[in-house]
């Protein structure tokens, strides 16, 4: 696990923070575990919900972790629990 430390939340379209995050307040980077995969389908279905180009499918990355087709896949841990995901999975440039 890589602790970082998190100084401010906000999205790029918004203005930087004024306040900084409290200094024992840490992130932590770590492989996704099995447990894992419930609060990731949910915080990606809230995190595409509202987005114009979203198809509604986007949480279903389920179905690659089911078929073992990913690569990495991290979550990103705070206090309250998972707070963020990431997953690469392999992409053959040759089917397009």
């Amino acid at each position: 696990m890589i602790p970082l430390p998190i100084t401010s939340r906000y999205n790029s379209s918004d203005s930087p923070p004024q306040a900084k995050a409290p200094a024992n307040f840490l992130m932590q980077i770590q492989p996704e575990q099995p447990q894992d995969a419930e609060a990731i389908y949910a915080l990606t279905t809230a995190a595409f919900a509202s987005e114009p180009f979203s198809s509604g499918t986007e949480a279903h990355i389920i179905n690659l972790r089911k078929r073992g087709a990913l690569t990495l896949s991290l979550v990103a841990v705070d206090n309250s629990g998972i707070v963020g995901h990431i997953a690469f999975s392999a992409f053959n440039s040759s089917s397009m």
